[in-house]
């Protein structure tokens, strides 16, 4: 019996065991399922995890250089741009587009910048600011003025993007005056050289271009020319050396006999891309008026204009200057017996005498009076003269003649203009082809092409310009124009 109930104790021990195995070990390592709410407390402890220094040490890293990057985005340039009119001046541009310096690069240039202070400016206030003080400065009033815009990056997608931003930003503030732009492929760095040079990146690039179209030309010759000199060089072929604006003026002055009066002023523009190349030089002589001349650039010879203009004038009184100084003529006053000023009416003989035509035969004149010379147009049959009389002694100027079998119509019939429509009705036609009923300003005249009656017509109308030419025989519309 006792052994029995001993074996079946041992049998449910054994069972117990088995239901129940004392595995601690087992139950401690056992992954913990959600909702376990006290984690069994851990008897070996694992070790720090060994990439936290490492992970921390690249965190470091990667903060230090973007703090460098940012540091050399702010502070490293990437672009030089330069402004050229005649003060020239250089900036130094970083890539988020701020100055980091502006440069002077002539006397004008630190006349421009005084008082201004640039660095870190964005690039477009700052470019706007310089050419703002250079409008003070007067220096876009002469007809010939213009700016220069160059950009040098080693970046040419940005350095072409800066060029186009520039050049609408300045054009839109300088409608009246001609804006040049370009890149500049120079080495990097160059703008030190130029610094010490007196000239930007820009301007030296343009006289390289040119150089190397004519290596013949002197580059310091070159650098004393305008820049709207060199681009109009460059862009016709560099043949030769301009004489420069100021000697034209001087020969000008040498033609018309007013070197020695201190009361002359002088306006010019070069047109070094015309044919022939030359300069136009207006010339104001106190109590005179405005005299006008074409001058070769090469050579420096008169091509148009009236010399010795003081013969048309000459009581003294006439060049007394505002200091009370009357400076002696340059030329010797004519003898008595030269004839005096002519009239208009001895102006239209002389041209009559000359084209070998009647006065009763001619048509379409029109005749005016300026800077001491008559300039007229006529027509005489089927041929179209032009010329120029001098208003002090008759001696003719400019004779020139063109000749058309286009019309055949005859010439009273042009005189009295029987076939032609009013210029009431060249109006209308021209309001209504722009649709325009109650114009703001209104210009009207006659003007005759191959004996062809034609109105230039001009209005304004809601800030918009309209050009038209209409047929004085058909009232059709030759020429529509609008300039907003």
């Amino acid at each position: 019996m006792n052994e029995n109930r001993n074996d079946i104790e041992r049998r449910l021990r054994n069972a117990v065991d088995h239901a129940a195995p004392n595995d601690l070990d087992a139950v401690l390592d056992a992954p913990q399922k959600d909702g376990d709410l006290t984690p069994w407390p851990a008897q070996n402890p694992r070790r720090p995890f060994r990439w936290l220094p490492m992970a921390a040490a690249a965190v470091l890293a990667l903060l230090a250089f973007v703090g460098f990057r940012n540091w050399q985005y702010g502070h490293t340039v990437a672009s030089v741009v330069s402004l050229d009119v005649n003060p020239s001046i250089q900036m130094q541009v970083n890539r988020k587009e701020q100055v980091l310096s502006a440069d002077p690069l002539n006397k004008e240039g630190w006349e421009v910048l005084e008082g201004m202070d640039l660095q870190g400016t964005p690039l477009t206030l700052a470019v706007n600011a310089v050419v703002g003080s250079m409008l003070q400065h007067g220096y876009f009033e002469d007809p010939g003025a213009a700016i220069l815009i160059s950009v040098e990056d080693q970046d040419s997608q940005r350095a072409q993007r800066l060029e186009n931003l520039l050049n609408t930003s300045i054009g839109a503030a300088l409608q009246n005056t001609v804006v040049h732009s370009q890149v500049v492929t120079c080495d990097a760095g160059s703008e030190a050289a130029n610094l010490n040079s007196g000239l930007s990146v820009g301007k030296t690039a343009l006289i390289q271009d040119i150089q190397a179209l004519n290596g013949d030309l002197d580059f310091e010759s070159l650098a004393a020319l305008s820049v709207e000199e060199l681009w109009q060089l460059r862009q016709a072929g560099a043949p030769g050396m301009p004489i420069g604006l100021g000697n034209a003026a001087a020969a000008a002055e040498q033609y018309a006999g007013t070197l020695e009066l201190n009361s002359t002023t002088w306006k010019g523009e070069p047109e070094l891309d015309e044919i022939p190349a030359c300069y136009e030089i207006e010339l104001s002589v106190y109590g005179l008026g405005k005299f006008e001349y074409k001058v070769d650039a090469y050579s420096g010879e008169i091509l148009e204009g009236l010399s010795n203009v003081l013969r048309i004038s000459m009581p003294l009184d006439v060049y007394e200057n505002a200091s009370g100084e009357v400076p002696a003529p340059s030329v010797t006053p004519p003898p008595a017996s030269t004839a005096g000023p002519i009239g208009q009416a001895d102006a239209e003989a002389i041209a009559y005498a000359h084209a070998g035509v009647q006065a009763a035969d001619v048509y379409g004149l029109e005749i005016k009076l300026d800077d001491g010379v008559y300039e007229m147009e006529f027509w005489a049959g089927q041929i179209e003269y032009e010329y120029k009389i001098s208003a002090w002694d008759g001696s003719i100027l400019k004779a020139e003649h063109d000749a058309s079998d286009e019309y055949s119509r005859h010439s009273e019939t042009h005189h009295h203009g029987s076939d032609c429509i009013s210029a009431d009705d060249a109006r209308s036609a021209a309001l209504h082809h722009a649709g325009v009923s109650s114009p703001s300003a209104y210009q009207c005249e006659t003007d005759w092409d191959d004996g062809r009656c034609i109105y230039q017509i001009e209005f304004d109308c809601n800030g918009i310009e309209y050009e038209y030419e209409i047929d004085g025989q058909t009232g059709a519309v030759l020429k529509a124009e609008q300039d907003r």
